[in-house]
């Protein structure tokens, strides 16, 4: 990533939900894609999301639900779904700043 502008939260996001279509365009040579969705899945496990706030991307980012229906099987409201994601977004957001600041720093040393 040391090459490239640093990825926004809605890159990873982006990249998250539309995983299956990240292979599709790598497939027709777009292997950017490829990198999006690795980085995407390590920012979100550098995250450390708690349970629920993985269930919740799993329901709502991953297998496109809306908050009502993700929070019906989860036993929550839809409110409360919202709120988890929030949270994970803002962790997300820290790991990004994270990794800008060490690249920062690595071309600050060049």
């Amino acid at each position: 990533m040391a090459n490239r502008e640093h990825y926004t939260l809605k890159e990873i996001e982006n990249a998250i939900r539309n995983k299956e279509s990240m292979y599709i365009f790598a497939e027709g040579g777009a292997l950017d894609a490829i990198d999006r969705g690795i980085d995407a899945e390590h920012c979100l496990k550098q995250s450390n999301p708690t349970e629920v706030q993985a269930k919740c991307i799993e329901l709502v980012w991953k297998k496109n639900m809306s908050l009502a229906q993700a929070g019906s099987i989860l036993g929550v409201t839809p409110q409360a779904i919202q709120y988890n994601i929030d949270l994970l977004r803002k962790k997300m957001q820290k790991v990004l700043d994270k990794w800008k600041a060490l690249d920062e720093e690595a071309f600050a040393n060049v």
